[in-house]
């Protein structure tokens, strides 16, 4: 550290092409002496990367258009690391991390079609041509050893299964080929002869029919009556969002059972599940949940103080709107509008809970808690004592 290495550099440090790429696999911490030491980033194939176009990308990433094109091309490898790596993060971090409420799980309408999609590779990926740099030669010529081996394998049990089948298949294929020469040969007065194995077959597969059209009945009367006794209009209804049987005597919730109102998360992903709700877990817009139901006791504190943020950024809205009638849905809009229409509005939020007196950094990554706090100390809007808060409701539309 900070010392000189003297004659040392010369003979133990030596450049050599894809150095640098050898050394950030090496703090990646791959195994140098195995042959995953070659493996690829995850990515997606030419024909997914062709369905994420720019809306689907200014969906889930908040002002995309104003990244450098540059930094653009990196979107794609990021989200299919966290695509791929997903089973990972949800076995390590908690059900209520902020990850789950982002934009790339929250926003993304193609989430259940990505998942599966990524595509990894040692050394070189036959789907899209991506090869992998800075590997060392033994760990090439491991890799063509290993690629040999596994398609001798492959052959291997190709052969000893075809040979298992023969076993198996060939008495049953040998008696059905000479039974059915000789009924076809033994005929009484031009009439084939009915077993009674024919007459046990046919009533099988006749109960077997039945059997399903009565489960498919049964099936269609349960549906039915589920999809009756929604209560939430046609309007709002989107294929995406999905229904909980927690068996306590109530036909479905519009949560999970184990669910629990977010925290900890900022303004703006406040904003996004409470108009467009949570896709990567199929929850619709959370101002659609019935607090009763859908929220536990213990979330009612917090799912007050929610309300009572967005009752806040909802009132600006209205302000900005004369005559009200030309207010519109928020959740009607696509993602990138309802970005558009966020940012006018918490501009002036921002700047009504600071009173313009503080240079705040990273304003737009204070979570909702703290805005809540703030509105209670300052009483920006001249109704929200902290007496009062908690009666305060917000409107059908907000």
């Amino acid at each position: 550290m900070g010392q000189s290495l003297g004659k040392l550099k010369d003979r133990y440090i030596y450049a050599g092409d894809g150095a640098d790429q050898l050394c950030g696999r090496m703090v990646c911490g791959l195994p140098f002496t195995e042959v995953e030491f070659g493996i690829l980033p995850p990515h997606f194939s030419q024909e997914v990367l062709n369905i994420l176009d720019n809306q689907f990308w200014n969906e889930i990433v908040a002002g995309y258009d104003n990244y450098p094109e540059s930094f653009q091309t990196a979107f794609p490898f990021l989200l299919a690391s966290v695509i791929h790596h997903e089973k990972f993060l949800r076995d390590n971090l908690p059900r209520q991390h902020p990850l789950w409420n982002e934009g790339v799980f929250s926003r993304n309408k193609h989430i259940e079609f990505l998942r599966g999609k990524t595509l990894l590779g040692i050394g070189v990926c036959k789907a899209t041509g991506m090869k992998a740099s800075g590997i060392p030669p033994h760990l090439a010529i491991a890799n063509q050893l290993r690629e040999l081996t596994a398609t001798i394998s492959a052959l291997e049990e190709k052969f000893n299964n075809r040979l298992n089948s023969l076993d198996q298949l060939l008495p049953t294929t040998i008696a059905s080929e000479v039974c059915s020469t000789l009924r076809q040969n033994f005929v009484v007065d031009g009439v084939a002869p009915i077993t009674i194995r024919d007459i046990d077959g046919r009533l099988s597969s006749h109960q077997s029919s039945i059997r399903s059209m009565i489960m498919e009945l049964i099936d269609a009367n349960r549906n039915a009556s589920i999809a009756a006794s929604v209560t939430v209009p046609l309007e709002h209804s989107s294929t995406w969002w999905k229904t909980w049987n927690w068996h306590d005597g109530l036909l479905m919730h519009f949560v999970p059972k184990d669910w629990s109102f977010p925290t900890g998360i900022t303004v703006k992903n406040l904003w996004d599940l409470w108009y467009h709700g949570n896709r990567s877990d199929g929850i619709r817009p959370y101002r659609l949940i019935n607090k009763k139901l859908d929220v536990r006791k213990k979330d009612y504190m917090i799912y007050s103080r929610a309300t009572v943020v967005l009752k806040v950024l909802y009132n600006i809205l209205e302000l900005q709107f004369h005559p009200p009638m030309l207010l519109p849905n928020i959740s009607s809009l696509g993602l990138p509008e309802s970005d558009l229409l966020f940012a006018g509005v918490y501009k002036v939020f921002i700047s009504r809970l600071y009173k313009d007196t503080v240079n705040l950094s990273r304003k737009d990554e204070i979570s909702y808690g703290t805005a809540y706090k703030l509105l209670t100390m300052h009483d920006t809007e001249g109704n929200i004592g902290k007496k009062r808060t908690r009666h305060i409701t917000v409107s059908a539309e907000a």
